[in-house]
């Protein structure tokens, strides 16, 4: 497959996808991931991170093995004025002269996230008032 083709490919799927190294500076990144984070893009994928998230990425950027890392982040996007989740995984390609650095591909998952999130919530609090329902007690005691 050509350069140009991959480049093609790239540009019209809506998968996140970025070349970082260790530390998380980006090298390069899909059309999608720079629409999606906009002009607040600060050329680091964990300086784009929600700073909660920001030690688990780094231990991952850090310690990726060529199994790849799963797991969700948070990224500030300009487009929806919010922080959306990112399932991303991390696989190490610094070997690959092609790549030269960890590959990282994501998907946003922030609708799903919100609504697991929702239903946690919902699990242990009463729907009318908002409070604590017995559930959450028992499990507090």
């Amino acid at each position: 497959m050509c350069s140009t083709t991959a480049a093609a490919i790239l540009a019209s799927i809506s998968d996140q996808v970025l070349i970082v190294d260790r530390g998380g500076r980006i090298l390069w990144s899909s059309p999608s991931y720079d629409k999606l984070v906009g002009e607040n893009r600060q050329g680091s994928l964990v300086a784009d991170t929600h700073p909660d998230d920001r030690p688990e990425l780094i231990a991952a950027l850090q310690g990726s093995g060529s199994g790849g890392s799963d797991r969700s982040i948070r990224v500030w996007s300009d487009s929806f004025e919010n922080w959306r989740w990112l399932e991303i995984t991390i696989a190490d390609h610094q070997d690959d002269p092609a790549i030269a650095g960890l590959l990282v591909s994501g998907h946003d998952a922030t609708e799903r996230v919100e609504q697991a999130l929702q239903l946690q919530h919902q699990a242990v609090h009463d729907p009318l008032t908002g409070l604590p329902n017995r559930a959450l007690l028992i499990d507090r005691l």
